[in-house]
């Protein structure tokens, strides 16, 4: 691709665009059904994805952690203590595996900003909203979260796009 994200595209762009949209959204889908065979499956096998400033959300304006009214930051970073970056398929399947095994999730992905960098790359920024219930009993019951995924893709020999990377943050979350 050549010029800005918001010029023309070719025809090869367009369709980089589309299949890295549901590439995406099967990532979605597969996290909310708890797929995490199929969910590693869309990763390139050497992945890197850093979810580590996802349980505490950082004011867009300033950086700064935002305070959970009733939860520790302390306690919110224990939540996420795994050890980041993830690399590989197999991390990527087990932490899904791990971290999610009793709640219920919802993602909604909105509308991305992709850019084809090569024939075989391409990058994005992911606007998202998230839901998680756990059972009676937690130690927590409730998440509502927004943030942004920035990621990389990488098209390999067999024509299909993966994730290469996959750096998440939240600039607003709930936790109760």
């Amino acid at each position: 691709m050549t010029g800005p994200t918001h010029g023309k595209f070719s025809a090869d762009d367009l369709a980089a665009i589309e299949e890295i949209k549901q590439l995406k959204a099967a990532y979605a889908y597969c996290v909310d059904n708890k797929d995490w065979k199929r969910w590693a499956s869309l990763f390139t096998t050497d992945a890197r994805v850093d979810e580590s400033e996802s349980g505490v959300a950082r004011d867009p304006f300033t950086g700064e952690r935002v305070p959970v009214p009733g939860f520790s930051l302390e306690y919110l970073d224990q939540l996420f203590a795994f050890d980041w970056p993830l690399v590989g398929r197999e991390a990527i399947q087990s932490f899904g595996e791990t971290i999610a095994v009793n709640n219920r999730t919802v993602h909604h992905l909105f509308v991305p900003e992709i850019e084809r960098t090569s024939s075989t790359s391409a990058k994005a920024i992911w606007p998202m909203e998230d839901y998680a219930w756990w059972p009676e009993g937690s130690p927590v019951r409730f998440m509502h979260g927004m943030g942004y995924y920035h990621e990389t893709y990488e098209r390999l020999d067999d024509q299909r796009w993966y994730i290469k990377t996959i750096d998440f943050a939240r600039s607003w979350i709930e936790w109760r």
